[in-house]
């Protein structure tokens, strides 16, 4: 029988740990990229890369990541030091072709990339509103086929998940987040990650979140690989000392991801004689808002010291991969990182 090591010792890795031995399969090793404080799981050694290539192994590999980029590098290095690369098999890649849109995904169905249900359609969300019409506002207002009937994440929600799969390595490395007002969702599959030290924080102290003031965050300098802090900045008044802290307690190399609602149509707007609920509603379309984003929004948010990347759906996948995943063809996320 073929002797099988596993990438990645994660929760994903586990569980592909325990469908191969339910086949049978001998499972030697797992595999990291880097050293990490498991030793073994269910006595299995756990080693890095450099320790299995500097081996004489020659294994069968089942790459146990999701994001493809991480996949892709990881095949890069096995080719680098020329392995027999039809032994190695990118379990991840396998279950997205084969299974979440080959299985059976009927013609016009849709498919939540967080809880992975297909369904005939998503749900209706928001509300009809002049200033969110006029002004198109992207993530506001009314929106057909938004909510997942399953899990209850939002278009713009599954559209963060797939920048992070595909953009980030949050989901397989060992990194420290810091995750603000944490999309239920979101925070689930970050998770999974067993190597994420996961910090869910909120204005509001609960038994889940810290209560952390974006304007005044506990935490120390360069404490945090990531932060997650989407439709949030539009409700906070200090916005240039919300992103001076941010930038403090984010590693030099780290990666804040981002997002707010945002027209296009018209510059940044905000007044802070504009203070009434009913002001609020008027002008930046809900009563505890208090700016509304404009086509601007990049230079902005570089004017306080970051370098930012935009990702959004249009420009990054296909119309039949956004029409079945229910994201929002014009809709914007930021990857920023500190200068």
């Amino acid at each position: 029988m073929e002797k099988v090591a596993i990438y990645g010792a994660g929760d994903f890795g586990q569980k592909l740990y325990g469908f191969l031995k339910s086949l049978g399969c001998q499972i030697e090793l797992f595999i990291q990229s880097s050293k990490t404080d498991i030793n073994d799981y269910e006595g299995v050694p756990v080693v890095t890369i450099e320790e299995y290539l500097g081996g004489e192994y020659g294994f069968f590999i089942f790459i146990a990541i999701q994001n493809r980029n991480v996949v892709n590098s990881i095949k890069g290095i096995f080719e680098q030091h020329h392995y027999d690369m039809s032994r190695v098999f990118c379990w991840n890649i396998f279950l997205e072709e084969n299974y979440f849109i080959g299985k059976k995904i009927l013609p016009g169905q849709k498919i939540c990339n967080l809880c992975r249900h297909s369904c005939d359609s998503f749900l209706p969300s928001g509300h009809e509103s002049r200033l969110f019409s006029e002004l198109k506002v992207i993530g506001g207002g009314y929106r057909e086929n938004a909510v997942c009937p399953y899990c209850g994440s939002l278009d713009r929600n599954r559209w963060v998940f797939r920048v992070l799969q595909e953009k980030t390595d949050i989901l397989s490395s060992k990194c420290k987040v810091l995750h603000f007002a944490p999309e239920e969702m979101i925070r689930k599959r970050i998770k999974e990650n067993a190597n994420c030290d996961y910090y869910a924080g909120d204005i509001v102290l609960n038994t889940e979140n810290h209560q952390v003031d974006v304007t005044d965050i506990q935490f120390k300098d360069n404490f945090f690989d990531y932060i997650l802090i989407n439709h949030v900045m539009e409700h906070v008044a200090d916005e240039r000392k919300a992103f001076r802290e941010l930038k403090r307690v984010l590693k030099e190399n780290g990666t804040l991801v981002l997002s707010f609602p945002i027209t296009l149509e018209a510059e940044t707007f905000e007044n802070e004689e504009i203070s009434s609920e009913e002001d609020r509603l008027r002008y930046f379309g809900q009563k505890d808002h208090v700016r509304l984003y404009g086509k601007d929004f990049k230079e902005r948010i570089e004017g306080f010291g970051w370098r930012v990347s935009v990702y959004s759906p249009g420009k990054e996948v296909s119309m039949q991969e956004a029409e079945r995943s229910g994201f929002l063809p014009e809709d914007i996320l930021l990857l920023c990182r500190p200068i």
